[in-house]
């Protein structure tokens, strides 16, 4: 593999990770290419540390290569680099070597940790880290994004919002009680303030939105009113799940609040997620009942 890297300041970094291999640094093409003997000795990886040259694809820095150009960012050949040097046939030393952190035990209190603990909610779900992860819904901040009463009623009648995934929350005939005591908890503790904004009052606005949801091909993968595609979430009663401010900045963000969603990053600019988030929650199938 060939990676080309040009910034001072990320040479010097590979240089240290570099330091415990060994490596043969010649000049070919006018860049400064080190031969890492991998863990077979006929397997090599060609890092390619440049400096002042526009030479950027495999075929022009080495030997003529079937290595496709990924248009990498440096930072991403810096990350990918010392990942490649993390195969090796041993163990590395233990001085290479980190662990990430664990997260301490989550042990809730009160009438909520209780029934926390009798459903065994992070048998499924985590929050604050310490859990499971068989739910791909952590808690975390799931009274930002839900409303109060979505969340009530569906603590007590569980239904999948994706019309091609099967609902895997168990029924657990919760009473009201019960269903409210978590709902109260999950709506007033498991916030995230920035996300707790009111969407500001836009003439026309809902209507922008819902030309945008056409003009982006929203519904080839989600379906509104019984039309659209069974990838995504039904959004007929966005209105009465979703809070404004977390669509908002799911709209802009989605990776950043869901790793390795389909939902498409399309660089949405404030007023075009606010427009389109006022079309949503404009959405309710209550609306539409009898």
């Amino acid at each position: 593999m060939v990676v080309a890297v040009r910034d001072p300041e990320l040479q010097a970094r590979l240089a240290a990770v570099l330091a415990p291999y060994r490596a043969e640094i010649t000049g070919e093409s006018g860049a400064t290419v080190l031969h890492v003997l991998d863990r077979r000795p006929s397997a090599r990886l060609l890092i390619v540390v440049e400096s002042g040259s526009d030479r950027s694809a495999p075929d022009q820095l080495v030997q003529p290569s079937r290595m496709p150009t990924f248009n990498f960012t440096e930072e991403d050949v810096a990350a990918i680099t010392v990942a490649l040097l993390s195969i090796r046939a041993r163990d590395l030393p233990a001085s290479r070597v980190t662990s990430e952190r664990q997260p301490e035990p989550y042990r809730p209190q009160g009438p909520f940790g209780a029934l926390v603990q009798r459903y065994r909610c992070i048998s499924c779900h985590q929050i604050h880290g310490w859990g499971s992860t068989l739910s791909t819904v952590p808690l975390d901040h799931i009274g930002s994004q839900l409303r109060h009463d979505y969340l009530q009623s569906y603590l007590q009648n569980p239904s999948a919002v994706r019309v091609s995934v099967e609902e895997r929350m168990p029924h657990f005939n919760m009473t009201d009680t019960e269903a409210t005591t978590l709902a109260n908890y999950l709506s007033t503790v498991f916030v995230d303030d920035a996300l707790e904004q009111p969407l500001p009052a836009e003439v026309d606005g809902a209507l922008r939105g819902q030309q945008l949801y056409e003009r982006l091909g929203c519904r080839g993968c989600h379906i509104v009113g019984g039309q659209g595609g069974y990838v995504g979430p039904d959004l007929s009663d966005s209105g009465r799940r979703l809070k404004p401010g977390w669509v908002v900045a799911w709209l802009q963000k989605p990776e950043q609040h869901k790793r390795g969603t389909l939902q498409p990053d399309y660089g949405l600019k404030p007023e075009e997620a606010r427009a389109l988030t006022g079309y949503l929650m404009s959405l309710s199938t209550a609306q539409r009942r009898p």
